[in-house]
């Protein structure tokens, strides 16, 4: 966050982008704190999220959706093919990553 003073108020600038629930904090905040002061404080994302992802998430799943699919491969490799030699293993983990 970055906090300007003028001669008319506060300004405070946050990143929504690099943490939702931070710049959301901070907003809220410098509103409460500029109110029991009696400063004016305005309080501008510079940097919001998408329009279609408004908590930052989206990223998240699909990184646990990946993670999820890799051990659901192991998990059939070795109980299903554990006949396999090492190069056949290698070869079935290259294939499953294309997927």
């Amino acid at each position: 966050a970055i906090v300007r003073a003028s001669d008319d108020g506060v300004a405070l600038d946050v990143a929504g982008a690099s943490g939702a629930s931070v710049a959301e904090l901070l907003g809220k905040a410098g509103i409460e704190v500029g109110d029991a002061t009696g400063v004016e404080v305005t309080v501008r994302d510079i940097k919001p999220l998408q329009r279609g992802d408004p908590r930052g998430l989206a990223l998240f799943y699909i990184s646990l959706a990946a993670v999820i699919m890799g051990f659901l491969g192991a998990i059939q490799l070795s109980v299903h093919a554990h006949g396999l030699n090492p190069a056949e293993r290698i070869a079935f983990t290259a294939a499953y990553a294309l997927l």
